[in-house]
């Protein structure tokens, strides 16, 4: 089945930074220690989004209470070993923000130079995070979703999809030999 077909709209694809140095630094910190305001690039990468998308909304930048930083970083520390193995060496910082015309945004921050990939942000909004908790649970932060989408299309989305059969196992497990 094909429905592929032009992106629905034009926007930046990634961030693109002038200060990667800015952004190295970030890495050489503990991760718990990668909670921040809400950079401007980054704030301008989002308005270019919501403009390309036709969401309503401006972000700022603002920095998190103690209490939500505490409650962001018990987040962070609370994940597997082995997630923030994966997770430490490419997550540049989680943002924080304001407006952003959705609950939250991931995305890759290059380098405006040379195109070279220097990790990945999380932006959080504020105005949902302090009506909830970090903590898993009916209530928590994890399982609630808002009701603004992240990315409003004026057209369809598409995908294009291909499905292969697969190949055949000659392993000894996989036989369908009958027995007697």
């Amino acid at each position: 089945m094909d429905i592929g077909g032009p992106p629905p709209f034009t926007s930046p694809t990634m961030i693109y930074t002038s200060d990667p140095q800015h952004w190295h630094a970030l890495l050489a910190r503990p991760i718990l220690d990668r909670i921040l305001p809400l950079p401007g690039e980054v704030r301008e990468f989002v308005h270019q989004i919501n403009m390309a998308t036709g969401v309503d909304a401006v972000p700022s930048s603002c920095s998190p209470d103690d209490a939500l930083l505490a409650d962001l970083r018990s987040a962070l520390a609370g994940m597997p070993a082995a997630v923030l193995e994966l997770v430490g060496p490419l997550l540049l910082g989680v943002c924080v923000g304001r407006g952003l015309g959705s609950s939250g945004v991931t995305d890759i921050v290059a380098d405006a130079v040379d195109g070279r990939i220097l990790g990945c942000i999380v932006v959080l909004d504020l105005d949902l995070m302090e009506a909830q908790t970090a903590m898993p649970g009916p209530r928590g932060r994890i399982t609630c979703r808002s009701a603004a989408p992240a990315l409003r299309s004026r057209r369809p989305l598409r995908r294009r999809t291909t499905i292969r059969a697969p190949a055949p196992c000659n392993s000894c497990c996989c036989t369908n030999s009958a027995t007697s």
